[in-house]
């Protein structure tokens, strides 16, 4: 887009809450969450404060795509030919389980467990389908929070209370409050939002009591935190994320998958880093496989003083 994209480096201060107060969060110790990798994106000393959000990325792109996005579709099936020689070809998608598309290139980017279904057993075996079936994924459980009494704390916090459990903590921070004005009465008023975060594995996540005992340990947290700002919520919004990463898939250097040329996976789950930087760096690796673009050292982005770098390449 040609666009900037960091705005500064700023130190992210996280603090964790114990009966005294709160205090500097200096790790979990002999105790590790499950999901320690997950929440390990949101535990660096710095974080970068970006010019744009990463939502209006894509809806600057979808402007300036010379293309059709196809909505509402799925992919039922792929394609094949020459399944029993030594290069398979992708040669369609069959969508909606009726339209056919017909490309030179593919490229994946939705869950690698649906590559089960999608690939035959002559690409991928029924061993390997297994261990992609069994892998544990996980999924972010998301809790945002409307409060009309506001605090001046804005840093990371990391809220986990006394007791051990198979939960695990929650991530999370208060946005800057904003100034309004009291549609009744005409008064002027304050409010701010808290956002808030979680992890469950895929398969918890199927059943949605799991969801609920997560949120509940959340809002327990939370109240016992901030008691003045929990008694203060107006109004609330949770959802649960799809699968952020987790699965194990073998594929070749250059991000295809094996013995298909032209089928490329770019899932972020498949990266060694997690989140957004995770999605930049696989769609980065998979567009430099292509030509389209030049790799990108993950340093440029991990390494605050290499912002110049970054904004260059992106």
């Amino acid at each position: 887009m040609d666009q900037p994209l960091v705005e500064s480096s700023i130190e992210n201060q996280i603090e964790t809450y114990e009966s005294s107060g709160f205090k500097k969060f200096l790790g979990f110790g002999d105790n590790p969450p499950e999901f320690y990798e997950q929440l390990s994106y949101f535990l660096n000393s710095k974080e970068l404060k970006l010019i744009q959000k990463p939502h209006e990325w894509t809806q600057q792109l979808a402007t300036r795509l010379d293309s059709k996005i196809l909505k509402k579709s799925i992919v039922t099936k792929f394609g094949f030919e020459e399944l029993d020689s030594e290069e398979p070809k992708l040669t369609h998608v069959l969508v909606n389980g009726s339209k056919q598309i017909y490309a030179h290139n593919f490229i994946f980017t939705g869950q690698p467990k649906e590559l089960a279904l999608l690939v035959p057993d002559e690409l991928l075996n029924a061993r390997l389908k297994a261990k992609l079936k069994k892998s544990i994924t996980w999924q972010g459980v998301c809790l945002d929070l409307f409060h009309s009494i506001p605090t001046d704390k804005t840093n990371m916090f990391l809220l986990n209370g006394t007791t051990n459990d198979d939960i695990g903590p929650c991530i999370g921070r208060f946005l800057p409050a904003v100034e309004g004005v009291n549609n009744v009465g005409g008064s002027q008023i304050s409010h701010q939002i808290s956002q808030w975060m979680s992890f469950v594995d895929s398969e918890s996540a199927e059943d949605t009591e799991n969801i609920g005992l997560i949120l509940k340990k959340m809002k327990r947290q939370i109240k016992r935190a901030f008691p003045e700002q929990a008694d203060s919520i107006k109004k609330e919004k949770i959802f649960v994320t799809p699968v952020l990463s987790g699965t194990d898939l073998k594929l070749n250097a250059n991000g295809t998958l094996p013995k298909v040329k032209n089928l490329w996976i770019a899932s972020s789950q498949l990266n060694s880093y997690q989140n957004l930087l995770g999605s930049l760096m696989q769609a980065q690796l998979t567009l430099a496989a292509l030509g389209f673009v030049e790799s990108l050292d993950p340093e440029s982005i991990t390494n605050p003083e290499s912002i110049s770098d970054l904004e260059a390449t992106v």
